[in-house]
């Protein structure tokens, strides 16, 4: 907590960002551009102490896209949602996969640029921000959206700001 005892968990030849430990505490996703463009990888953890974690192996886990950012895991750490950039469609759009890169689900398409997913605290349903502008394929100004786990009922949230991002969903109050 006070920035001491800090070390490297990562060593890879490309820039490693977006680190996030699972809800499990048995993995670490990020984001490297070691071989090229950016994408989704997950790192195997082994806890020696309360305090001491090292990282075994990593593994990519994403290879469609041009470009994969912010990803978010799911309560129970079995999904992986996260931005994906779309050069056909020209817009970064969400996605989500299982823990090991299988079963890749698109979640929002041709809707502006769709980032920064986070998950309720009860794996129900995702926040994330979005420019859409409503019946026309523009880009307009950031608003917060929530959807539910398959991508259904997606809805903004009226925040009163003029512009509104990166949304993290806070703990369950149980």
């Amino acid at each position: 907590p006070n920035g001491g005892n800090r070390r490297v968990l990562i060593r890879g030849s490309g820039l490693d960002v977006d680190p996030t430990f699972s809800p499990d505490g048995k993995w670490l996703a990020f984001v490297s551009g070691r071989f090229g463009n950016p994408h989704i990888f997950r790192a195997a953890l082994k806890w020696e102490s309360e305090k001491v974690v090292r990282v075994t192996n990593d593994k990519r886990l994403t290879y469609a896209g041009w470009y994969n950012a912010t990803p978010a895991w799911s309560p129970d750490s079995q999904k992986i949602a996260f931005a994906g950039y779309d050069r056909d469609t020209d817009r970064f759009d969400l996605f989500m996969m299982n823990h090991d890169g299988t079963n890749l689900e698109r979640l929002t398409i041709r809707t502006g640029d769709n980032e920064r997913p986070s998950w309720s605290p009860n794996g129900q349903m995702l926040i994330f921000y979005s420019n859409r502008t409503r019946g026309r394929d523009v880009k307009g100004v950031n608003q917060l959206f929530v959807m539910n786990r398959d991508g259904s009922g997606q809805r903004r949230i009226h925040t009163g700001l003029y512009e509104a991002q990166t949304p993290i969903w806070g703990p369950s109050l149980d």
